[in-house]
C-alpha cells in the first residue's frame, strides 16, 4: 500500500519542446479553471496497466463521460504518484493539464522550505501528471488530507499527452494552493526536490521540468 501524502502537491510546465513559462493569470471563480478549458469537449484516449502515453484516436472507458457513474478523475503531480488507497482503480493514466505552471510556495513538512502548486498562467504550456479514478467519498477523504496543509480541491481539464496542439480534453479534479499563496513564491528544500525527481522518474515523467521551475521561481 502507497504511503501517499498527497498534501505534497508539485506540477511542471512543458511546452511541446521543453519547459517554459508564461504570465500569470487572475483567478477565476471556479477554482483556477478558465473560460477556455471549461469550453473544451472531451477528448478521447486509452491506456493499461503500465504508465504510458495513449495513441491518439482510441477511446477509453477512464475519458468516458462518468458522471452518471459517479466516477471522478484525480489528477495528481506529487512526490507520491501512487494510487489514494481510496482510489477505486488503480491504474495509472499518464496525462497532462494545459496552461498552468510550476511555482513553488508555502511551506514543506519536512526540511523547511516549500512545496509545490500549480498556477494558471497566460501560456499553452502544459503540466505532466498521473490520473486516477476516484469517488466522491474518496474525495472526500483527500478534503480531510489536503485541507490542513493549505490545500484546496480545484476542477482543471486533462488531455493526452501527444504532439497536438488541439488534443481535446476532459474534466478533471487536482488540489493546489490559493492562488494568494501560489503568488508568493519560497525555495524548496534540497530533500523535497530528491523526493520530487524521484517520484517523477518513477513515473517517466520528464524531470526537466522541475530544473525550469526551479530556474524561474
Amino acid at each position: 500500500m502507497s504511503n501517499y501524502a498527497p498534501h505534497l502537491i508539485v506540477a511542471a510546465v512543458v511546452a511541446l519542446v521543453g519547459c517554459s513559462g508564461g504570465e500569470p493569470s487572475d483567478p477565476v471563480a471556479n477554482g483556477g479553471e478558465s473560460a477556455e478549458a471549461a469550453a473544451r469537449p472531451a477528448d478521447q484516449a486509452t491506456g493499461s496497466g503500465d504508465v504510458t502515453e495513449v495513441p491518439p484516436g482510441q477511446t477509453g472507458d477512464l475519458l468516458a463521460d462518468q458522471t452518471d457513474q459517479g466516477v471522478e478523475r484525480l489528477f495528481v503531480y506529487e512526490t507520491d504518484l501512487d494510487p489514494p488507497p481510496c482510489a477505486t482503480s488503480p491504474e495509472p493514466r499518464r496525462m497532462r493539464v494545459r496552461g498552468y505552471g510550476l511555482v513553488f510556495a508555502g511551506s514543506a513538512d519536512t526540511g523547511g522550505g516549500s512545496t509545490a502548486t500549480l498556477l494558471l498562467i497566460v501560456s499553452d504550456a502544459t503540466v505532466p501528471g498521473i490520473v486516477y479514478e476516484v469517488d466522491a467519498a474518496c474525495l472526500s477523504a483527500l478534503d480531510e488530507v489536503h485541507g490542513p496543509r493549505g490545500y484546496q480541491r480545484a476542477r482543471i481539464h486533462v488531455e493526452e499527452m501527444t504532439d497536438d496542439l488541439g488534443s481535446e480534453s476532459v474534466p478533471a479534479t487536482t488540489y493546489q494552493l490559493p492562488m494568494g499563496v501560489a503568488y508568493d513564491p519560497s525555495a524548496p528544500s534540497a530533500e523535497y526536490v530528491t523526493r520530487l525527481r524521484a517520484a517523477w522518474d518513477g513515473k517517466n515523467i520528464d524531470t526537466a521540468c522541475i530544473d525550469h521551475a526551479l530556474a524561474n521561481p
